[in-house]
């Protein structure tokens, strides 16, 4: 069940659980129901609403995963009083889903700073809105988190969670601050070798550059064999807009070949495109593309399609790292250059980088300052897919100076 993204977690895999007899871990926790004060049952169970000795507990427990490795909490599980505890049978809940959006909210109101990489959700077990809830959290990178209300910082440590001395608190202060300098620091690094690469290039360019890296901790790859196989990067998909189905073609991939620590799948047709997949997770697309008379430097549906290879690619390494919902930022750069030398010798970048729309709807618009680099956007799991790619469908047509429509672009299959 770990290894499963949340929304795909059913009552089998729940049921696995008491049958396997799991054992509570680094990453996993069993409650066998809201947690009482003074041994007093929550007025949830009744049909009132849970109190705030109960919240705080549950929300003690999602602090300790995500200020150490992140981690799984299953509420409506009895558990032995082994050491570790181990999973024996399902108590259902009632009022599943009302509860899980309830805590969800109440972690948003109630953890300092605010977990960005949490959800939950109810499963049904039983009848209808009875079952467990399931809590699931990343590593995070912006803590350390605590509970408001008592402003004690926990964090997990084997099956137990424990309180954080100061001197721990500052460590772990340090360690995430590391981790936020090293990010960029790379997406620096992967930005010089990009202008490096395009401006070597001849002729009137545009170009785009797509780097996602995961957030600190990912265990990282197994050695990549050369096998072209062996990290397969898909290039094609179609999407719905506007109730018209559309191509969102990325740049043909079909070269392969080892680089030092990972592989490089790269174009052979009329325009230079490459994408690099490395062991420690950082995935990096380049593409460059002349336009003749009647073209553009590019398409939306081609942008998109090269965001949505990306994607597929970090989908695939957090699979093959069995980390199926670990977060990884997306850094997106458009530029451009003329081949023209300036003054200086170098070379002059393009006055204005044109950008042709999906097919249905064909006009043409300008992005005018280059180079354009847009915010950067998480990306935990698949499901937040479609949410992304309207995401970078409104920056597009920002950039561009477009009428901002209404966004209702929606992946099929």
């Amino acid at each position: 069940m770990l290894t499963k993204p949340l929304d795909q977690i059913t009552v089998d895999d729940v049921r696995d659980l008491c049958t396997r007899k799991a054992y509570e871990s680094q990453l996993l926790e069993f409650k066998r129901e809201l947690p009482a004060e003074r041994n007093r049952p929550d007025p949830w169970l009744t049909g009132g609403d849970f109190t705030a000795y109960a919240r705080d507990r549950l929300l003690r427990e999602i602090v300790a995963f995500a200020n150490a490795q992140g981690g799984t909490l299953v509420l409506g599980l009895e558990e032995t009083q082994d050491k570790p505890p181990r999973a024996t049978n399902i108590r259902p809940l009632t009022r599943i889903h009302d509860l899980a959006t309830r805590m969800e909210d109440a972690a948003r109101a109630c953890i300092d700073p605010v977990l960005p990489g949490l959800h939950v959700r109810g499963i049904d077990t039983g009848g209808p809105g009875e079952g467990v809830v399931i809590f699931r959290t990343l590593a995070s990178p912006i803590g350390p988190h605590r509970v408001a209300s008592d402003g004690h910082v926990f964090i997990r440590r084997g099956a137990s969670s424990v309180q954080m001395t100061m001197r721990e608190i500052q460590d772990l202060t340090l360690d995430l601050a590391r981790g936020a300098d090293r990010l960029d620091k790379i997406f620096s690094e992967r930005a010089s070798g990009f202008e490096e690469w395009w401006q070597r290039a001849s002729g009137h360019n545009g170009v785009c550059r797509i780097t996602a890296m995961p957030l600190a901790g990912f265990p990282g790859l197994p050695r990549l064999s050369g096998d072209p196989n062996a990290f397969p990067v898909r290039t094609r998909f179609r999407a719905n807009y506007a109730s018209t189905d559309v191509d969102l073609a990325g740049p043909s991939l079909g070269g392969f070949r080892q680089i030092v620590r990972g592989l490089r799948r790269y174009g052979q047709d009329n325009y230079a495109a490459r994408i690099d997949i490395f062991e420690s997770g950082l995935i990096d697309l380049w593409y460059r593309h002349e336009p003749t008379a009647s073209r553009h430097h590019f398409f939306i549906g081609w942008l998109l399609g090269a965001y949505l290879s990306v994607l597929g690619s970090i989908d695939t390494a957090r699979s093959m790292a069995n980390v199926p919902e670990w977060e990884f930022a997306i850094e997106f750069t458009l530029d451009g250059t003329t081949g023209l030398p300036d003054a200086g010798g170098g070379k002059v970048r393009l006055g204005a980088l044109s950008i042709g729309w999906f097919e249905f709807q064909y006009r043409t618009s300008l992005i005018e300052e280059l180079p354009v680099r847009f915010p950067r956007i998480p990306y935990r799991n698949e499901s937040d897919r479609d949410t992304i790619l309207n995401i970078v469908l409104g920056d597009l047509i920002d950039a561009a100076g477009g009428p901002r429509e209404s966004l209702s672009l929606k992946l099929l299959g």
